[in-house]
């Protein structure tokens, strides 16, 4: 095709720049020397035509390669959008799934085989008026298949205190609830799990304390004497201003060895 075009651009010259040569030169057109000033104009249209050509001739020759990578793109651009729809679409069922709204933000889950490393767990004494009374707590830790957090209690004395230390808010993730440097107003949290008992009663006592301080900002206690899985749920509000963090105490145990098993935690914050 390309030598084509030349065979038809030197028929151009022979048909149409000919006769204009012989019309300049009839027309006295001014001369410099032997040459007529004409022909570099007509040389500078020559290779004009022939540069846009070549430009047509190489566009005709890619144009379906192009219309083909088009036409991957906006397959792709399709594939993307399905799959970010997709995506919204499982994150409400799975919320819906949970009994969270969508007006709340999951901001710990223990659905990780890592859960061994968001949990720390003491065993202390009981504090009544920030005064450590009685014995403590006897007890160890461990962490069973299917992210269930084992308290084995040997004693009945004390609190058995288990402290989340992974929160995450967007892309961050910290070890304590950071402070709201913006809004003047409270935040609400939801603690959502399933515990249960094996002899004897235990209360299961979910604390937000402040983490300078120590202090109780607020609390909700939960009574278990079952060894069938039951859902708690405990609302918590944080003043503005204050870093805090949240712990799980297995407090007033009658009777030991006595294990107690939590499993499915969910930290959710509720927009304001």
């Amino acid at each position: 095709m390309f030598f084509r075009l030349l065979v038809s651009l030197l028929s151009f010259e022979s048909i149409v720049l000919t006769p204009v040569w012989s019309l300049a030169q009839s027309a006295n057109i001014p001369q410099s020397g032997t040459t007529p000033l004409i022909g570099p104009i007509i040389t500078s249209i020559l290779a004009s035509i022939t540069t846009f050509g070549v430009a047509v001739y190489v566009y005709r020759r890619n144009k379906p390669k192009l219309d083909l990578e088009v036409e991957k793109l906006t397959e792709e651009i399709k594939k993307l959008k399905q799959h970010s729809e997709t995506n919204t679409s499982d994150i409400l069922n799975i919320k819906d799934e949970l009994g969270i709204s969508p007006n709340e933000n999951i901001i710990y889950q223990s659905d990780s085989e890592g859960i061994g490393h968001d949990f720390k767990g003491y065993g202390d004494k009981i504090y009544i008026n920030d005064k450590p009374t009685g014995e403590k707590a006897d007890g160890e830790l461990n962490f069973l298949e299917g992210c269930v957090l084992d308290i084995d209690r040997r004693n009945t004395a004390g609190k058995y205190a288990i402290y989340l230390k992974r929160y995450n808010f967007g892309s961050n993730s910290r070890d304590y609830i950071e402070k709201d440097l913006v809004s003047d107003n409270p935040r609400k949290f939801r603690v959502i799990c399933h515990a249960r008992v094996f002899n004897g009663k235990h209360v299961l006592r979910v604390v937000l304390f402040g983490k300078e301080t120590w202090k109780f900002l607020d609390e909700k206690s939960h009574h278990l004497d079952n060894p069938h899985w039951k859902k708690l749920i405990s609302h918590l509000t944080l003043p503005p201003g204050i870093d805090a963090e949240i712990r799980i105490d297995d407090i007033d145990v009658s009777f030991a060895p006595s294990p107690l098993q939590i499993k499915d935690i969910i930290v959710t914050q509720i927009k304001n």
